[in-house]
């Protein structure tokens, strides 16, 4: 009997892959193991160790992960609706 279970990650990936390449857009790796700037925050958010900035030409984000302070403003979904990012930073929220 033959499986046929579609691999949703796999096709996910490389949907998220292409748009990328279309625009451009690359993902840049984070040493930060918080989420938020600590004068904002008594218990800052942890960090998922691999989760990574989302980098977009023309998009900048003013703050790193651990200076954010744009932690409870909603995110925003870039890439045709693929990606949650943070607007204070980039990091993926998805």
């Amino acid at each position: 009997m033959h499986s046929t279970a579609y691999d949703l990650d796999a096709e996910y990936a490389a949907e998220v892959a292409a748009a990328m390449d279309d625009i451009g857009a690359q993902w840049v790796p984070t040493v930060a193991g918080t989420h938020g700037a600590p004068d904002l925050m008594m218990f800052p958010t942890g960090i998922y160790p691999g989760r990574q900035i989302l980098s977009i030409p023309g998009i900048t984000h003013p703050f790193t992960p651990n200076t954010c302070r744009d932690v409870d403003a909603p995110g925003m979904w870039v890439l045709d609706g693929l990606i949650l990012v943070c607007r204070g930073c980039g990091i993926d929220c998805t």
